[in-house]
């Protein structure tokens, strides 16, 4: 987010042409395809000649289309779920087939490219998953992660774990430990107490004062001997 906001602002002043492409990459990021789909359409416009238009663009079009009917897909599927009459829920599932079909062909045309490649993986998972195939889903998602380990990693591990979690099939420790996280990040977001103590714990230790010298001994007292002449008494 702070990204964006800093590159919106930088555009509107001179700037170099890698500025606004930049931006478009962040807001692909930042799950605002509408945004980053409007600007790398406006890029070829402005810049027809240019190599990036010819070479880059048309990919980066097709990905945030491509996100755009997955999101859309989704959500008519959601509709299907919550529909409250067999008319609306038959309307509804025809709605999320067509953006299925239309995300699968922007898929299929970035050829082969491995984010492209990545989210057919990622369909076929979740046909897996609703067929109950739940091992075929993971195993198909963990082949995919690791041909697109930059694009892909973070939500295809996310995918297994929420597959595993499903099926009651055991985590990893890795897998485990990244539910911990997700947890405790959960649970202390906006908490004034649980950041308090979180900053608490993350702070070094204080350092301890120096312990305070002895006092010095008192001298002991002399021991009369027979040469020391003993106070005379009255």
């Amino acid at each position: 987010p702070n990204a964006v906001r800093y590159l919106s602002e930088a555009i509107r002043q001179p700037h170099d042409r890698w500025v606004p492409r930049q931006l478009y990459i962040c807001q692909e990021l930042n799950h605002e395809y509408e945004k980053a789909l409007a600007g790398w359409q406006d890029y070829k416009e402005r810049f027809p000649e240019s190599s990036t238009t010819a070479n880059v663009v048309p990919r980066f079009i097709d990905r945030n289309t491509g996100m755009i009917f997955e999101r859309r897909w989704k959500d008519a599927a959601d509709k299907a779920k919550a529909a409250k009459t067999p008319e609306e829920a038959d309307a509804a599932v025809k709605e999320a087939a067509d953006w299925r079909d239309r995300a699968s062909k922007t898929w299929k045309n970035l050829g082969n490219d491995p984010f492209g490649a990545a989210r057919l993986a990622r369909m076929e998972a979740m046909d897996l998953r609703d067929a109950g195939r739940f091992h075929e889903a993971i195993a198909r998602l963990d082949q995919a992660r690791y041909a697109a380990v930059a694009t892909f990693w973070d939500e295809g591990s996310d995918m297994i774990i929420e597959l595993k979690q499903q099926a009651g099939l055991p985590l990893s420790v890795s897998e485990q430990k990244a539910v911990m996280r997700r947890t405790e990040g959960e649970r202390c977001a906006g908490c004034p107490d649980c950041e308090g103590e979180s900053a608490a714990k993350s702070a070094p230790p204080a350092a301890e004062a120096p312990a305070a010298a002895p006092a010095p001994e008192a001298a002991p007292a002399p021991v009369p001997t027979p040469d020391t002449e003993q106070p005379k008494t009255t």
